[in-house]
């Protein structure tokens, strides 16, 4: 199979002969997606300069010779071509009605100018043959009238009235809006040839199922294999590309560098080239991009390079490999991985501000840099200060660090903090106390989850074998006992202040899911909770794991209880893990 990519304009697309087959679908778009482009291409006339151009999904062909078999992108093609359809009939109307050409305005509420200048301007349409409507080219269809004789007429008759509709609502500069549909607006045409009929019918149910468009990613693929005459260079180059994203869709690695997935994951490499790129566009063209746009699409920044002999296919693949080793250097480094996540996770900074400096230092400048970060996002929060509700987001700054940089100061742990599943959960982080704020005022629900949870992790029963001894103990002055009892049982004491249980010594990060499933338990149930959800591979950080074991604390012959002693001893614990970011 041969393939040819590059961007055309629709003036140049309508003077093909087209041709959709029988086992594509019909032409099924509404009235929401004709005004929808109709609407774009109106905006984008009235706001664009001269270099600027409106991107349109692209298209694939098969190469027939005297026609083109669309194979992807009819829905686009064909109300395109039933909007010239429109303006030509138009044209049609005032040349046997020039005389009543003032009242026409009105009725079709657009201001044409000169009608033999407006005629001019709209092209002779090459032929949209479907197969599957008898053969009939589009061309010859009489639209405005109702059709009902197959749903492509039906569907396309019913655009046409939406295209009238529209324009004789809108005050239109014809000329403008004509300039751009015609001339501004371009696709991404994807030529291929030399394939037989099954694979025609492969690649358009691969394109089709659940609309599946061309992604960016594959467009660049293209872009870098087009024109590639030795097999050989064509395989290594396609080999190089799958390396690089099965190696980024492992989610240790992926989140690290990213806070959402992306279903091609090698899009961020090219979106970095892409901001790269950018800025060795000179001035003036630079006004055909948006950035932020088009680094999102990178395929137009890297085929303007490409196109332009500002960078060779082999510039731009060496590119795609050096960055992706930055990564992996990163990933594979302790320090690296952990310092970089973080400061991606907390702060703005952006990924190619990382790559920039890299490559500007040396390892060990490139470590004071990551260091001195940390130290800026950091240096001014008073960590003893900080309290539960007022300062959360200083709060989850302070208790991730806490967990990076344990691991990075115990050489006995080999193992990364896991962005991938500190990311992923359907329940991010809450910030939990370490012990309960108001156990014993729970109503309702709560409480009867409460009952549940003592009944299951200190008596070992379940609710199904409780459910009425649950309700029971829900009522006020059996719980009263119950929950007395239990304190008693427990030697819980609740003999310290409000302030010292809202500070940061008796807080952790916890999946709010875990949270809800212990509610204001005592510690020691919440200590099996989180040893049971432990044992079954829910994600904990290593520091919240530790407060439950009571790493932190002096006295750990009395596991059942968290006390004042505990809180302090967490606190310090953090403070003077922290201690060389917090120095000012």
């Amino acid at each position: 199979m041969n393939e040819n990519l590059e961007l055309k304009s629709i003036s140049k697309l309508l003077e093909y002969n087209f041709f959709i087959p029988s086992y594509q679908r019909g032409y099924r778009w509404g009235e929401e997606q004709v005004l929808k482009l109709l609407e774009d291409i109106l905006e984008f006339s009235e706001t664009k300069t001269k270099e600027e151009f409106y991107p349109l999904q692209p298209i694939v062909v098969f190469n027939d010779k005297s026609k083109f078999e669309l194979i992807d992108g009819q829905q686009r093609i064909t109300t395109i071509y039933i909007i010239f359809m429109y303006l030509k009939n138009i044209v049609k109307k005032i040349e046997k009605r020039k005389e009543e050409l003032e009242n026409l305005k009105d009725i079709i509420g657009v201001c044409f100018g000169n009608i033999n200048s407006l005629k001019d301007k709209i092209p002779k349409l090459g032929d949209l043959i479907y197969e599957r409507n008898n053969g009939k080219n589009l061309n010859k269809i009489d639209f405005g009238k109702p059709c009902i004789e197959n749903p492509d007429c039906y569907y396309m008759n019913s655009a046409y009235l939406s295209i009238v509709n529209w324009f004789q609502n809108k005050n239109i500069n014809i000329d403008s809006f004509l300039d751009t549909l015609l001339n501004h607006t371009k696709v991404i045409w994807y030529e291929i040839s030399n394939i037989n009929e099954d694979e025609k019918r492969d690649i358009f149910a691969r394109l089709n199922i659940g609309k599946i468009e061309l992604t960016n990613a594959e467009l660049i693929r293209a872009l870098l294999l087009n024109n590639v005459d030795e097999y050989k260079q064509k395989i290594e180059i396609g080999y190089e590309l799958d390396k690089i994203e099965y190696c980024l869709q492992d989610g240790l690695f992926w989140y690290f560098i990213e806070n959402k997935d992306k279903d091609t994951k090698i899009d961020i490499i090219y979106e970095l080239l892409a901001d790269t790129y950018y800025d060795e566009i000179d001035e003036d063209n630079k006004k055909r991009f948006d950035k932020e746009l088009y680094k999102k699409n990178s395929f137009y920044i890297l085929e303007y390079m490409l196109n332009n002999n500002k960078k060779t296919r082999q510039e731009i693949i060496i590119d795609i490999e050096k960055y992706f080793r930055y990564l992996e250097e990163w990933f594979i480094d302790k320090e690296f991985f952990h310092k970089i996540g973080y400061l991606l996770t907390v702060t703005n900074i952006k990924l190619l501000d990382f790559i920039k400096k890299y490559m500007k230092s040396n390892k060990e400048l490139f470590r004071e840099y990551l260091n001195g970060l940390i130290i800026d996002e950091i240096k001014n929060i008073e960590i003893d200060n900080l309290r539960y509700s007022r300062d959360n987001a200083k709060i989850k700054k302070i208790l991730l660090l806490f967990n990076i940089q344990t691991i990075l100061e115990n050489e006995n742990i080999t193992y990364k903090f896991d962005f991938s599943k500190f990311k992923t959960r359907k329940n991010k982080d809450d910030i939990e106390h370490i012990r309960s704020q108001t156990d014993p005022d729970i109503k309702g629900k709560q409480r009867k989850e409460w009952i549940e949870t003592i009944l299951k992790y200190y008596y070992g029963y379940t609710k199904a074998n409780n459910h009425k001894n649950i309700n029971k103990l829900a009522k006020d002055t059996l719980f009263n006992n119950f929950y007395k009892g239990i304190s008693e049982k427990l030697d819980y004491k609740d003999n310290f202040d409000e302030d010292i249980k809202d500070s940061i010594g008796n807080l952790t990060l916890l999946d709010s899911a875990i949270n809800r499933s212990y509610g204001n338990s005592f510690f020691p149930i919440k200590r099996a909770i989180i040893m049971e959800k432990d044992r079954k591979g829910t994600f904990l950080s290593p520091c919240t794991k530790n407060v439950f074991l009571k790493t932190y604390s002096n006295k750990i012959s009395d596991m059942m209880n968290w006390n004042q002693n505990d809180i302090k001893s967490h606190q310090k614990a953090i403070e003077k893990t922290l201690q060389r970011y917090m120095e000012k």
